[in-house]
């Protein structure tokens, strides 16, 4: 009976030992498993340091936020890796140089599998000499047709390697002011003389003297005064002098930064620009608008797009990340919601495919058909044009500033980007 009642005692210490050697492999296996999880690096070199913060770092910000979301939900499984999120960032401070020494330094040193990258033509296409023979897939913010298409001769594309591995991020010129001067035509009928002033680069020559040019007279406006000036200066009066003795109806100045922009406002006002003329950017609000063009007299009628966000047709999906990027970093600046609509779609692919590694497979498939970002459709397209269908659109508000407050008068729909030109050739 002893011998029973000891035998008895010592199953129940091995059943306890393995009990507990359970509960300890198990705790093992979980912690085993956190730490497999690896580090997927994601480049971001924009200008956040020089006259670009202002438009840049909300995006970088924006970025960041989403990053640490996914993360702290369990991070991306794909194939049968899970990653978190990394993003290390570079800034170009505006140049050429700093945009080719950022992206060095981020693919050769950190070893970044994707790159958001860079902001302004000149410092995307410096960037894209180091992410493009390195198969990097890059997210551009550029703003030019070169951005995609490669340097041109006479208009034609002549590379027949374009820059296949680069997403633009934001609709440009050529797909998006057509819509808004059809909206203007429409609502303003009387309505014909456009003077334009853009900064003095590649891209705002094209953007005006290329695409604007051809746009006004489909819709029956004429463009009596086209002006470049060197970025950095804050006294427009000058300029406004040779510009308000054409008289224009409008004034529209589509790259222009937005201090600059609300500088440019105010001047034009005191000027004696008539309360019903009008302004035309093509870049959505920022913070501070009223205020720096000196009162929302000032910046009556302005012009510009912006995403779905407020009124009763607003996005619930970009409600939340407005409201989270607001509570995260005490104000809303509609910029930030540039650089994260690709990354939904990207992510997306990556689990599809089951690789971060092969940048052709993922632009194939990225590109070929449309997805979902922050409850909103997007698209690809533009091949025609840019000679790669990399040209990343999704539908956009067109807003009024009507009594200090931007109402939306309008839409301008994915169709209205890709499609235009082919009926207007």
């Amino acid at each position: 009976m002893k011998i029973i009642e000891k035998g008895r005692m010592v199953s129940i210490f091995s059943l306890i030992f393995l009990i507990l050697f359970a509960i300890v492999f198990a705790v093992g296996s979980t912690v085993g498993a956190e730490e497999k999880h690896e580090t997927l690096k994601i480049g971001f070199c924009f200008d956040i340091t020089a006259m670009g913060a202002e438009w840049f770092l909300p995006g970088k910000q924006a970025l960041q936020m989403e990053f640490e979301r996914i993360n702290e939900n369990g991070g991306v499984k794909i194939g049968d890796k899970i990653y978190d999120l990394e993003l290390i960032s570079e800034t170009t401070n505006f140049t050429a140089e700093g945009a080719k020494a950022g992206a060095e330094k981020l693919v050769y040193k950190d070893k970044v599998k994707f790159m958001w990258g860079a902001g302004i033509m000149h410092t995307t296409m410096a960037l894209q000499d180091v992410t493009m023979p390195n198969k990097i897939i890059n997210f551009s913010q550029g703003f030019g047709r070169e951005c995609l298409t490669g340097p041109m001769v006479d208009g034609q594309i002549v590379d027949p390697y374009p820059y296949k591995y680069t997403i633009m991020l934001i609709s440009t010129s050529y797909e998006a002011t057509p819509a808004m001067w059809r909206w203007v035509r429409g609502n303003y009928p009387d309505y014909k003389r456009v003077g334009a002033l853009n900064i003095n680069t590649t891209a705002a020559h094209w953007c005006t003297g290329e695409i604007a040019k051809r746009v006004l007279p489909i819709f029956g406006f004429e463009m009596v005064y086209e002006e470049y000036f060197d970025q950095g200066i804050t006294d427009f009066y000058p300029l406004l002098t040779k510009l308000l003795a054409q008289n224009p109806d409008i004034i529209h100045a589509p790259n222009l930064g937005p201090t600059d922009w609300a500088l440019l406002m105010k001047q034009a006002r005191e000027m004696g620009f008539k309360g019903e003329g009008l302004f035309l950017l093509e870049n959505p609000p920022t913070p501070g608008l009223i205020e720096i063009a000196g009162g929302k007299e000032n910046v009556e009628g302005l012009i510009n797009w912006n995403w779905p966000t407020d009124g009763e047709d607003a996005v619930p999906e970009l409600v939340d990340f407005k409201n989270r990027y607001t509570e995260k970093y005490g104000q809303w600046v509609p910029a930030a919601m540039i650089p994260v609509r690709a990354l939904p779609p990207l992510l997306e692919v990556l689990k599809i495919l089951g690789t971060v590694d092969d940048s052709d497979k993922i632009m194939e498939l990225l590109t070929s058909r449309r997805w979902e970002s922050y409850g909103q459709e997007i698209a690809f397209g533009g091949e025609e044009y840019y000679g790669v269908p990399n040209m990343l659109v999704y539908p956009l508000d067109i807003i009024q500033m009507r009594d200090g407050v931007f109402e939306k008068v309008g839409v301008i729909s994915i169709e209205d980007q890709l499609d235009f030109w082919e009926n207007h050739q």
